[in-house]
């Protein structure tokens, strides 16, 4: 240490110097309570809003003195929860890209919101902006990763809260994650969305309440354990009994396939094939399938009334279908199209479809 900056380090101007620095560095980010500017959509956003609302109602206000809400402009097949809940709870609320009076709030809340976060809005927030995801990052980056967990066969996810990062999805630092939430072979997306819903509101809260430390402790994500979790398409929907085994049919099944919009599909005679409700296949339904039967090859398990799928391993079993826009069930599905061909001498078979073209839709 050189003799001048001993000397200067005893000055009033050195003393401000230093002050100054650790008042941007600490103190600049307040304690509770924050007026709070919410970004969101879905049924998994809802549970952060209701749960941002209960404490705006109590008399202490001990986390949030204030709460409005930004919104998407409506698109086919999107959820209106979040907007529905602000109107009916009478909370001021925003379309997105009209925004007004940023500049009086001091936390951002994104949760399944969907949207790239301008840079500038970012820097609006004085308590920066914060993030709800559900997943434990960098696992699962992206729009659906949840159904992308249970489609992929993982035994565990959680939900983590971090702070958002210009120009990147699912990038910032980590504020608080949650203990890992099991995935059974039997859990379906559903089931894990409102469990991790839940588990994302408290934590939210928890980050909120102690937000200085927590933006100070704040620790990079570990970039060798990045995967990704992109938006669902139809073409996700699409089953090869050739290439898929019956694990892989079941685990889409439980990620996606159990909702209308994004039932499984395959071909039948040029006609295409929705799976409305998909079973696993047990020991005694399995007898039902020729040693010599080829993937997608289709047999009936009479007592059980199920179609039976030969898969590239294992088997899969259906009880409801869509075809032509009609529902009918396995059984008439039997007593009609399967009889006709087997009475021609010939084997029945689910093929491939073919990619299809469409616009990519969201899911959490």
């Amino acid at each position: 240490m050189t003799t001048v900056f001993k000397a200067f380090k005893h000055t009033k101007l050195f003393k401000h110097c230093i002050s100054n620095h650790l008042y941007k560095s600490t103190a600049a980010i307040p304690n509770p309570p924050y007026k709070v500017l919410f970004f969101g959509s879905d049924k998994f956003a809802l549970v952060c809003l209701q749960k941002l609302y209960q404490d705006l109602l109590s008399p202490e206000h001990p986390i949030v003195s204030r709460l409005e809400v930004v919104y998407l402009p409506q698109s086919k097949g999107q959820e209106l929860a979040v907007q529905k809940f602000a109107q009916k709870a009478k909370l001021p609320i925003h379309e997105w890209k009209q925004i007004q009076n940023v500049e009086e709030f001091d936390v951002g809340v994104v949760v399944s919101f969907g949207k790239l976060i301008p840079r500038s809005l970012i820097k609006s927030f004085p308590c920066k902006m914060i993030n709800v995801h559900g997943s434990l990052l960098p696992a699962l980056r992206g729009a659906a990763p949840i159904a992308r967990a249970i489609e992929a066969g993982h035994k565990e996810t959680g939900v983590t809260v971090i702070q958002i990062k210009p120009s990147h999805f699912d990038h910032g630092k980590v504020l608080a994650q949650s203990k890992p939430v099991t995935i059974s072979d039997q859990t379906f997306a559903f089931e894990t969305y409102e469990k991790l819903a839940t588990i994302g509101a408290e934590l939210c809260i928890e980050v909120l309440t102690d937000l200085p430390s927590k933006l100070a402790n704040a620790r990079e994500q570990d970039q060798s354990g990045v995967t990704q979790a992109p938006r669902l398409t139809l073409n996700d929907t699409l089953i090869n009994f050739q290439t898929m085994t019956s694990t892989d049919i079941w685990n889409k099944y439980r990620a996606f396939g159990d909702q209308k919009y994004f039932l499984l599909r395959c071909m039948f005679q040029e006609q295409m094939v929705k799976l409305a409700e998909i079973k696993q296949c047990s020991e005694s339904q399995a007898r039902v399938v020729a040693e010599d039967a080829l993937p997608g090859q289709v047999f009936f398990h009479v007592p059980t009334k199920t179609l039976i799928t030969k898969c590239k391993s294992g088997y899969i079993g259906c009880t409801k279908l869509i075809i032509q826009s009609k529902v009918i069930l396995a059984q008439d599905f039997k007593n009609g199209y399967l009889q006709r061909e087997l009475k021609k001498g010939k084997t029945v078979f689910f093929t491939a479809c073919e990619p299809i073209k469409t616009t990519a839709k969201q899911t959490s």
